[in-house]
């Protein structure tokens, strides 16, 4: 099933942390040993009304100690599988 049939189809849904956390994380990274990420994923919905993770965005804003960028930082993990696995 292709990206567009899986969204038609009402069969991808989103989790969404992102807002919700980011103005926390400068607080949390503050912390010795610690760090958090605003995180936002995307699932599909298999036949067996389970739900795959396919796609992890987390984001955190640039280390203060690094020269300052305006954008906060980034990352986005992808995982596709095969349907038959």
């Amino acid at each position: 099933m292709s990206f567009d049939e899986a969204l038609e189809n009402k069969r991808l849904f989103m989790l969404d942390y992102h807002d919700l956390l980011l103005p926390y994380v400068n607080k949390v990274r503050e912390l010795d040993d610690s760090t958090l990420y605003a995180s936002r994923t995307l699932f599909f919905l298999n036949d067996d009304s389970t739900l795959r993770p396919v796609a992890i965005e987390l984001t955190r804003p640039q280390d203060p100690q690094t020269q300052p960028q305006p954008q906060p930082q980034t990352q986005l993990v992808v995982r596709f599988e095969d349907a038959g696995h």
